[in-house]
């Protein structure tokens, strides 16, 4: 299995440096208004990481309406790294098992999958140093609101 392929937006923001044709009639979801969290986005470390992501991501015009549940599931991932990881620093990396043999504790792989998880969403919105390295981002021209229309 290759390189996932990057997005044309990142490509577009880095200059697209591999001077590869770029996808013609590539669909232009719109971009976010609200930077509300899904509603049923429901744990508070998930939406706390919301709050802190999505503001950037929307500046950098890397947030749309298509990626809204992509940025969701990150944050979701976020809050199940950090509970798995709660359990394991009071509980610690090995539980007793059934046989009364220790094995690894279940939340070991739990903190595991979520940081897999983690890892990859975040690749695909650049948030990682190496991801950002090929990303030169420009924020996107805000948009005037009525009022701003109606104080000229």
């Amino acid at each position: 299995m290759g390189r996932p392929t990057k997005p044309t937006i990142l490509k577009l923001i880095a200059g697209n440096p591999g001077k590869r044709k770029l996808p013609a009639n590539e669909p232009q979801p719109r971009n976010v208004t609200s930077l509300r969290p899904p509603s049923w986005m429901k744990g508070t470390l998930a939406r706390k990481k919301w709050r802190e992501l999505a503001p950037d991501l929307q500046a950098s015009g890397l947030l749309t309406a298509l990626d809204v549940t992509a940025l969701a599931l990150l944050c979701q991932a976020h809050e199940h790294y950090e509970q798995s990881r709660a359990i394991i620093a009071a509980e610690g990396f090995f539980t007793e098992g059934a046989s009364g043999v220790r094995v690894k504790s279940p939340a070991v792989r739990v903190m595991d999958g979520a940081w897999d998880h983690l890892v990859a969403l975040m690749k695909e919105f650049g948030m990682t140093p190496a991801a950002r390295t090929r990303v030169s981002v420009q924020p996107v021209a805000a948009t005037e609101s009525e009022w701003d229309e109606l104080d000229r």
